[in-house]
């Protein structure tokens, strides 16, 4: 049902879980999870030459791995 509405293609939908914290360790989370995420870095990783990120990040998101206009899709694979 959804596949057939005309969704503007520059932003197809997705879900996504971003965890983010001051000492969020992403080794952590996904050692936790068993889920190997797209995303992520800890405290005092070099960004660029003379600066370090600020917080942890740990990102999945969905519309790299789900092929669908179907934003139900999207959620039932993130709960998944």
């Amino acid at each position: 049902m959804c596949e057939s509405l005309s969704l503007n293609q520059s932003y197809p939908p997705h879900a996504g879980l971003y965890l983010r914290g001051k000492d969020l360790d992403p080794q952590n989370v996904t050692d936790i999870l068993g889920i190997v995420p797209q995303k992520s870095f800890k405290r005092g990783d070099v960004r660029r030459v003379d600066n370090k990120r600020k917080h942890g990040l740990w990102m999945l998101w969905s519309s790299e791995r789900i092929d669908s206009l179907d934003p139900i899709l999207h959620i039932k694979w993130l709960l998944k």
